[in-house]
């Protein structure tokens, strides 16, 4: 009875080998993927920072016109809105006759 359990309790060692072994090796398979990963994260980072930084003066700098240019077309609308009547009710008449034909 104490040599099939000296057998496996010995099996069990072995394996236990076995299994520490093999997750050194897989470390040290993962280990250059990790880095690589690591590095291609950071740089996407880094570039995800830079286009946030674009956009946000890019940003600025469009609001401003827009605003500009909202102030001058409300002028001009003040001074004469029948241009505007005339645009938006052309809009209207293609939008209806386009929305027909389907």
């Amino acid at each position: 009875m104490a040599k099939p359990i000296h057998s496996a309790l010995s099996r069990i060692e072995d394996l236990s080998r076995q299994l520490a072994h093999l997750r050194h090796d897989l470390s040290e398979a993962v280990a250059p993927a990790r880095k690589a990963g690591h590095h291609a994260l950071h740089d996407a980072r880094h570039q995800a920072l830079v286009l946030a930084k674009d956009f946000q003066q890019h940003g600025s700098v469009t609001a401003h016109q827009l605003g500009h240019r909202a102030r001058v077309v409300g002028k001009a609308i003040g001074k004469d809105p029948v241009p505007l009547v005339v645009a938006l009710s052309t809009f209207v008449l293609l939008s209806s006759l386009l929305s027909r034909r389907r």
